[in-house]
């Protein structure tokens, strides 16, 4: 008879253990900082700015506005889209927003009637907004991958002039890409350094290429396929 009073108080207390954390976890959900319970509300927005050719452009400075009234917009940031010609906004609050180009970068024009967009974000919602623009200046967009296909991120490209001098360099993002908006016309070389860190770990295409930008040729797109060197051990 002792043993089941002292199961059943046993269970008691577990009973009355459970219920305290149930009060106490309800307690800190009804008191959370509002920021922590509004961030399940907020949206993304991607702004995609791409050229005549359908290729991603570095185009302008972009502005953008949340909206409450004609005569009340609140600017909250000044963007530039990178070399992909994305610009990433996260933790978004529903509401009407405005994006405006402010500065056309050089070689890059977007129509009169195209130099603002308005918007609203749904809670939780994400909202993809894809800007044309016109370039006028060469463009060209090198991609590097392995045999396998593999895109190879951190290879340092060079563009050089006539000349011999290294002109731009770039470095090759997570998708093997790299670009280079060339301002003059004329005939310019692109190689893979074959100094740099990340050349040590493959057999390189070591070619040189020619490229000649005018108003007839402004684009061009060239793939460097490498073979990664196989250590010792493999």
């Amino acid at each position: 008879m002792k043993d089941k009073k002292k199961i059943i108080g046993i269970i008691a207390i577990i009973v009355a253990i459970l219920a305290i954390a149930v009060t106490i976890g309800m307690y800190f959900y009804r008191n959370a900082k509002p920021e922590e319970k509004e961030e399940t509300k907020k949206g993304t927005v991607e702004l995609f700015v791409k050229d005549q050719e359908n290729f991603p452009a570095r185009a302008a400075i972009f502005q953008l506005s949340q909206v409450y009234s004609e005569d009340n917009k609140q600017k909250i940031m000044e963007v530039t889209p990178g070399d992909d010609g994305v610009v990433n906004f996260y933790d978004v609050p529903e509401g009407e927003y405005e994006l405006e180009v402010i500065e056309e970068k050089e070689g890059y024009t977007f129509a009169d009637n195209n130099k603002v967009k308005r918007f609203y974000l749904a809670v939780g919602k994400g909202k993809t907004i894809t800007w044309p623009c016109k370039r006028s200046v060469g463009l060209l967009m090198v991609t590097v991958v392995d045999k396998q296909n593999t895109p190879i991120k951190d290879m340092e490209i060079e563009l050089i002039g006539e000349d011999e001098y290294i002109r731009q360099t770039d470095t090759t993002d997570s998708d093997g890409k790299a670009y280079f908006h060339i301002q003059d016309e004329g005939t310019y070389y692109f190689r893979q350094n074959p100094d740099c860190e990340k050349a040590k770990e493959y057999e390189l295409d070591e070619s040189l290429y020619k490229v000649t930008i005018d108003a007839e040729n402004l684009t061009f797109n060239k793939d460097f396929i490498n073979t990664r060197k196989t250590s010792e051990n493999e």
